[in-house]
């Protein structure tokens, strides 16, 4: 089972030491063909500072990585998320209670597929009040 982060304190904090797992159907390598089996990858979550430092200004991004609103990945060896899997979670394993998942981000792009820079994620908990706003939108 997962669950929404709707903790306040997680919209600027900075998961650098949990590892994340990341799911989807995209690309096993980069300009590869989609996988006919769900995939996963376990990715760390890094510091938004170092990843904007990777980036730099690019012309899709040009105020860099904004870490309330942005998480960033690195993959373990040569692991990524890759073209198909954005709009896919990246979630935090529960420790209690135990076999649920916290959904903190959804992917949203990358430079190539396990290259030298982070995978970049929508971080979920910015977004809670809008998703609830609309997912119950006659609660309060």
């Amino acid at each position: 089972m997962v669950g929404l982060d709707s903790n306040p304190q997680n919209v600027n904090h900075n998961f650098t030491s949990p590892a994340g797992l990341a799911s989807g159907w995209g690309h096993t390598k980069f300009e590869g063909v989609g996988s006919s089996m769900l995939q996963k990858v376990w990715l760390d979550v890094i510091d938004t500072s170092n990843c904007s430092k990777s980036y730099g200004i690019q012309l899709q991004i040009p105020e860099g990585i904004d870490g309330s609103k942005m998480l960033c990945t690195f993959g373990r060896g040569v692991k990524d998320t890759c073209q198909g899997d954005s709009g896919g979670p990246l979630q935090l394993p529960l420790s209690n209670p135990y076999c649920m998942y916290s959904q903190i981000g959804v992917t949203s792009f990358g430079i190539e597929c396990a290259s030298n820079y982070p995978g970049v994620f929508t971080r979920v908990s910015h977004y809670v009040p809008w998703i609830e706003k609309h997912v119950w939108p006659n609660e309060k």
